[in-house]
């Protein structure tokens, strides 16, 4: 159940933001294709002070406490998830090929919030994406990655559990399967999120944005 929680935490805070990045950005009349139009400042306003506020439709003290309440739900997330992996490591009783599988999914978890979450409260704090197309493409490839690990993870541990109760004699999933089973889980999820890493990129107007390369 606690596990359950921290998965929930991670993932609202993650959907939220994405919500936000995706929802709230102002619509230009002529954007570029494939990017998000920046929304020029008020006459008389500096471009740093009211940014975030024309790229979100946010105050500076709604940013602030989003940013406080989605820094909680990953302060949350990421000692759940690390403790639960303690645990199960730390724990012979519990080192049995289920909890590896709730291993693997802890440190989805883990990754999508340590590689993702931090980078979209940087980008909701500023207004626009500061570090460039590498990270852009990290990013990406960090929020593709981790739910195609979740959902091959949970489609081995449907398997286990059927062969566990329609063949509870003859047949029985090792440790040795399980991990194997995990490691294929990673990989396919890896090479899920691959396009990732060449349809991402900084555009011109300091956002994170998806695109089709010119040659094509």
């Amino acid at each position: 159940f606690a596990h359950r929680m921290d998965n929930r935490s991670g993932s609202v805070l993650l959907l939220t933001l994405l919500l936000l990045q995706n929802t709230s950005s102002p619509r230009a009349s002529t954007p570029p294709a494939g990017y998000e139009m920046a929304e020029p400042p008020a006459p008389g306003a500096g471009p740093s002070r009211n940014h975030s506020r024309a790229e979100y439709g946010l105050r500076p003290g709604e940013i602030a406490a989003a940013g406080v309440v989605w820094g909680a739900l990953w302060l949350i997330s990421v000692l759940g998830n690390f403790l639960v992996c303690l645990v199960i490591r730390r724990s012979r009783r519990t080192q049995s090929t289920t909890n590896y599988f709730v291993v693997s999914l802890a440190c989805a978890d883990l990754v999508s919030s340590v590689g993702s979450a931090p980078l979209l409260l940087l980008q909701l704090s500023s207004g626009r994406w500061m570090l460039g197309s590498g990270a852009c493409q990290l990013l990406r490839y960090v929020q593709y990655l981790t739910p195609g690990v979740q959902i091959y993870v949970l489609l081995a541990i449907s398997v286990d559990r059927y062969y566990a109760i329609v063949y509870p004699l003859s047949f029985k999933v090792s440790r040795g399967k399980a991990k194997k089973m995990i490691l294929a889980s990673w990989l396919g999820g890896a090479l899920f999120a691959s396009p990732a890493c060449f349809l991402y990129g900084s555009s011109s107007d300091h956002h994170c944005n998806f695109f089709l390369p010119s040659s094509w």
